[in-house]
């Protein structure tokens, strides 16, 4: 799944905008109600809410960059279907939709709202459309729940999850959730906001999967319109992009099941 296709440049016009065309400012959270970010020719229309205490209501410049990557090419996803996890807004999972995967997107209830709204603003309706896959589908999930059964009968290609460990409460959460996923690739990136946390984090996924980090250093040479996404000037490595496969000798957890009425 994750190979890399024939690089085609592209324009440069993948930001996030609004009426007033202000561009995305690199480091920073654009509070408007609704940013939109072209991905896969698409302008996917995305409403956030700045006054949740929730970090996933706001799109985030991580899935504004993995955007950018999938029109880059970095991977092929065409015909896939891939379990987001952490979905938020839905912006990162869109940006995949866009590129022709089936997505299910995931987060916790609270947010699952305002998640299928924004899904079905850009994929409802939109079965004829070339490159998009309006059958995506939106599912509750805590990870300090058992795998809904949807999930656990569901086969995965890739799952996906962006700025998903931030803090120290979510890293045994999170790893149980990749543990209990049955796919065996797994596409992580994440902002290094805290290093404690991220080392413990990473030390324990590398006990599940093997994985590949990405040359920031060179993506920003190749990748058209990249560049200033990625660099600031008080962190170069900022950002972690991780390309994993699954040990082979790490089975999938098996959760207890539950009555389908917890679905």
């Amino acid at each position: 799944l994750l190979l890399r296709m024939g690089a085609e440049e592209g324009d440069d016009d993948f930001l996030v905008e609004d009426d007033d065309e202000e561009d995305w400012v690199p480091g920073e959270l654009n509070l408007r109600k609704e940013v939109v970010v072209r991905c896969g020719g698409r302008a996917l229309r995305l409403a956030q809410d700045g006054k949740s205490p929730m970090c996933g209501a706001v799109v985030w410049e991580v899935a504004v960059i993995l955007a950018k990557l999938m029109d880059h090419g970095q991977w092929d996803v065409q015909g896939k279907v891939c379990l987001e996890l952490g979905s938020g807004t839905g912006a990162a999972g869109l940006a995949l939709a866009a590129h022709g995967c089936r997505v299910v997107f995931t987060d916790l209830p609270a947010l699952v709202p305002h998640l299928e709204a924004n899904v079905r603003r850009n994929l409802g309706g939109d079965s004829g459309r070339k490159g998009a896959s309006s059958s995506s589908t939106v599912v509750a999930y805590d990870w300090t729940e058992p795998l809904p059964r949807r999930l656990r009968e569901t086969h995965f290609d890739l799952i996906l999850a962006t700025d998903t460990v931030y803090h120290e409460h979510l890293v045994d959460p999170f790893l149980s959730a990749l543990r209990a996923v049955p796919c065996h690739l797994l596409l992580l990136i994440y902002e290094r906001r805290d290093d404690d946390v991220l080392r413990n984090f990473e030390a324990h996924l590398k006990t599940i999967f093997k994985a590949k980090r990405l040359n920031l250093a060179k993506l920003r040479r190749t990748v058209p319109g990249l560049a200033n996404l990625l660099q600031r000037e008080d962190d170069v490595d900022w950002l972690t992009i991780l390309e994993c496969r699954r040990r082979k000798n790490i089975l999938v957890k098996k959760e207890p099941r539950r009555p389908s009425s917890s679905l």
